[in-house]
């Protein structure tokens, strides 16, 4: 499923844009869920409670803070949806592009236009999902999700150790394992504070998992028998 939302302070520009989705999303045959809201500080405050979208259509003129500084906002909170911003505006790609924007649309905004342009947008996300994406200390990074060997929780980060090296972001475990399993990717919790790519497991024994490469993690008790399943 693809969350989306739209940020417009045009209410009635902020709904006709949502029928559109509603058409791609029986055309395309993919689900789709679309929140809207009409001032950025309202988004900003989901992405804060840990709402991840993955698309984000963003009207640069918005009451109260302006859509850029929201999606400036945004990307200081790790927010790595796609922005797609909506505006009659077009003289400020420079700011444009520090918020990492994929395309803009032009107001008044065309029905062929914008479906055309999410066609784009959805094509991007489905490449994309062969990364996993984090940012931490406003760097941002793309890790290859064959490269993982597992994720660990730390106190308040996540650490992914891959075959080449170790990154730490702040974070929850449990985002990550959700965030992994909406890009269709096997990882299983061997542990509260182990997430393992399945694709790098060696060897399952009753307590514990190998790794290629020699790492060994333990199975905590109350999930070794639903882990044994899986390796059967």
């Amino acid at each position: 499923m693809i969350r989306i939302a739209i940020c417009e302070s045009d209410e009635k520009l902020a709904f006709r844009m949502e029928h559109y989705l509603l058409d791609l999303q029986k055309v395309m045959r993919i689900r789709m869920e679309t929140d809207l809201y009409f001032c950025g500080e309202n988004l900003e405050k989901a992405v804060r409670d840990g709402v991840i979208f993955d698309v984000i259509y963003l009207a640069i003129r918005l009451k109260g803070k302006s859509g850029i500084d929201t999606a400036r906002e945004l990307r200081r909170n790790g927010c790595i949806a796609i922005l797609l911003f909506v505006s009659a505006y077009e003289d400020q790609w420079k700011e444009l592009l520090e918020t990492r924007t994929f395309e803009f649309i032009k107001k008044p905004v065309e029905e062929m236009k914008f479906k055309q342009t999410f066609i784009r947008a959805y094509q991007s996300l489905m490449n994309e999902d062969e990364c996993y994406h984090f940012t931490h200390r406003n760097s941002f990074y793309r890790i290859p999700v064959k490269e993982i060997l597992f994720l660990e929780s730390d106190k308040r980060c996540v650490i992914v150790h891959t075959v080449k090296a170790e990154y730490r972001y702040y974070g929850k475990l449990s985002e990550a394992e959700e965030k992994l399993k909406r890009m269709k990717h096997d990882f299983l919790r061997i542990h509260k504070s182990y997430l393992v790519n399945f694709t790098q497991v060696e060897s399952i024994c009753w307590n514990e998992v190998r790794l290629f490469g020699g790492t060994v993690l333990a199975i905590s008790e109350e999930r070794r028998r639903k882990i044994r399943s899986y390796y059967k």
